[in-house]
């Protein structure tokens, strides 16, 4: 059984979203307060509390979905998710595929951004449809949003030509939704919460049991 992530982008933030994520795995919370020291305001307390209008400006939309992705990413590793066979992302979520394996977010501040390596997983981009490999393709790939549109579509195909179960690793599930609407037979999940990710970690392991638990990590 093979599993691809893809990471959702802008329009996936809600006020109080991985609120029930937070409170059974401190994962979160330490992935909030992490960027938070890095981007020089309180990032947990705008996603928790809003207001809506301050979090749905792109200066913070970006970086709170971002957060959101990898923290998400991380308590799928941490409760024994597998490895993906592919990942991807919508949008903003292309820079989520890159985002996952990053240690820290300390280079938000500093300017010298992210040091790009070769992947461990394959990656695949919405804006051409085409795995890459090499660092510096993966590099110009996240500027490929600005200027052409995301070919979703053909992107989930090509996605469920490799592989059986999709997991959308992020806040929401407004890619699970698009991907049962592209195609109606696939197997998708949302990491939203405790328990989508318990169904999650069952349908996706050999013996159908999880690690995941209620409890703080």
């Amino acid at each position: 059984m093979s599993i691809a992530l893809v990471f959702p982008g802008q329009a996936s933030q809600l006020v109080g979203m991985l609120g029930a994520m937070t409170a059974c795995f401190s994962r979160v919370r330490e992935c909030f307060d992490q960027a938070s020291g890095a981007l020089g305001f309180d990032l947990w307390k705008l996603v928790c509390e809003g207001p809506a209008e301050r979090l749905n400006s792109t200066e913070f939309t970006q970086p709170a979905v971002l957060v959101a992705g990898v923290a998400t990413w991380r308590v799928w590793r941490d409760q024994g998710g597998a490895a993906p066979a592919l990942v991807s992302g919508h949008s903003l979520g292309g820079f989520l595929r890159v985002l996952a394996r990053w240690a820290s977010f300390s280079g938000w501040r500093t300017n010298k951004g992210i040091k790009i390596r070769r992947p461990k997983f394959r990656y695949l981009s919405a804006m051409d449809c085409t795995e890459h490999v090499e660092p510096a393709d993966i590099r110009a790939t996240l500027a490929q949003p600005l200027a052409n549109p995301v070919r979703w579509t053909t992107t989930v195909r090509a996605v469920l030509a490799v592989a059986s179960i999709v997991i959308e690793c992020g806040p929401g599930k407004v890619l699970t939704g698009l991907n049962r609407r592209i195609e109606r037979t696939a197997t998708c999940y949302a990491l939203e919460d405790p328990d989508s990710l318990t169904a999650a970690l069952a349908a996706t392991t050999s013996n159908g049991n999880s690690r995941a638990s209620h409890a703080s990590l």
